[in-house]
């Protein structure tokens, strides 16, 4: 059989993995669980914005956007083709409440007026 040494015991395992081989190991299982990390906060970040965004739209958590997610929010706004919350949305992060970037006023639908 070529490839197996002669002189080795086929049932005892190869070779006990040296120094250098249990750090790379380790090293792997570390890199391994950090993607499992990132991949679950990005996820539950997403899940996050998700559930900001549903509030949102049914005129709810305002006081659930803050700096970090009011970029996502926006850029879900557009996805979905509500004008009007992007437009809150950039005023919101606007220091002044102008943006050049945001959609025109007069594109969005006539609201009654309230009571």
């Amino acid at each position: 059989m070529a490839g197996m040494d002669p002189t080795r015991d086929p049932t005892r395992p190869a070779t006990r993995p040296q120094r250098g081989d249990e750090s790379l190991l380790e090293s792997l299982g570390r890199a391994m669980s950090d993607a499992v990390r990132d991949t679950a906060a990005t996820s539950s970040r997403e899940e996050q914005i998700d559930a900001v965004y549903r509030d949102l739209h049914r005129g709810l958590g305002r006081d659930r956007v803050t700096d970090d997610n009011v970029e996502a929010l926006i850029a879900r706004a557009r996805e979905h083709g509500d004008a009007q919350l992007e437009l809150l949305l950039r005023e919101w992060r606007s220091p002044c409440g102008d943006d050049p970037d945001a959609p025109d006023p007069r594109s969005l639908r006539k609201l009654p007026p309230a009571r």
